[in-house]
């Protein structure tokens, strides 16, 4: 009761009405969303409306001094004066990437989860049955990664190999048979050389004439 009427004090007749009036509490406001912010510019919005901060410093992916998260959350509505605690990032955290080689699929995604890491899964074909569902490879292997960073890890997956059916296969060598013939009897032969007589042949005679005109005497007539 914040106050009455009449007043506190004062003499009335029995059966008379008194009013009161009754607080209902601090005045209700909207909380200011303030994620993503630096935390310097989200301290003085919620300063603005009425609201005292408190800071809470996390390891987180985001940049150093961002905030992350803020409670009650934006856009809610509390009592002017109350506290606003921000979720104020350090930047990332540095984990431990554990070894989880020959482990089962469901131990290995729990383990790496659990150090604050994301899960990768490629799948290799096996025909060993004992590979069925195991983590065959990994990587990294080991070493630290930032929180939130990924691990690939490869699973063995079992497949069925058909053998083609089996067919007997004769094979015939084959034989080759090569007949020889006897050599012919060769008789030596003795070159016969028949002498060679040169036969002469007379010079051709040439026969050269020559016709020889007599002279012309020139005839006088006589004169009688």
């Amino acid at each position: 009761m914040t106050a009455s009427s009449p007043g506190k004090g004062t003499t009335v007749l029995v059966g008379s009405t008194v009013d009161v009036n009754v607080s209902t509490g601090p005045k209700q406001v909207s909380v200011p969303g303030v994620v993503g912010q630096p935390y310097e510019n989200a301290a003085g919005q919620l300063k603005g409306a009425g609201f005292n901060v408190s800071r809470t410093d996390v390891a987180n992916a985001a940049p150093v001094d961002q905030v992350v998260a803020q409670s009650p959350g934006g856009g809610a509505t509390a009592a002017k004066g109350s506290t606003v605690t921000l979720s104020v990032s350090t930047g990332p955290q540095m984990v431990e990437v554990p070894s989880v080689t020959g482990n089962d699929v469901a131990t290995a995604k729990q383990r790496i989860q659990q150090a604050g890491l994301s899960v990768s899964v490629i799948e290799q074909d096996v025909t060993d049955p004992t590979q069925d569902g195991l983590v065959l490879a990994q990587s990294p292997t080991h070493g630290k990664l930032q929180q939130g960073s990924t691990v690939t890890i490869t699973v063995g997956k079992l497949i069925t190999v058909t053998q083609p059916p089996t067919t007997d296969t004769t094979t015939t060598q084959a034989t080759t048979t090569v007949a020889t013939t006897p050599a012919a009897n060769t008789t030596p032969t003795t070159p016969t050389t028949t002498p060679t007589t040169p036969i002469t042949t007379p010079a051709a005679t040439t026969a050269t004439t020559t016709t020889t005109t007599p002279a012309t005497t020139p005839t006088t007539p006589t004169t009688p």
